[in-house]
């Protein structure tokens, strides 16, 4: 592992690095959508903890407190109809 550290600062490709980032980002999205299409909560949960954390990691706070608002009064509602 210390090979692979002292190697790679210098050496990073970062159109890799974005296209790579893009991708998954791009298929978590395609997921959750789908799994709106298609009435899966549990896959739609698991996307949605996904998509909030990749808003907040990129600087997007409002996209972040919009899916984390959206999570709590899900729940609430839940909860009081039970």
């Amino acid at each position: 592992m210390k090979f692979v550290e002292t190697h790679t600062v210098g050496l990073r490709d970062k159109v890799l690095e974005n296209s790579i980032l893009f991708m998954t980002q791009a298929l978590t999205a395609l997921d959750f959508h789908q799994s709106i299409r298609k009435g899966e909560v549990g896959r739609l949960e698991a996307n949605h903890k996904v998509m909030m954390l990749n808003f907040h990691g990129c600087g997007k706070t409002k996209y972040d407190q919009r899916f984390a608002w959206t999570v709590e009064h899900h729940y609430i509602d839940i909860r009081n109809n039970v």
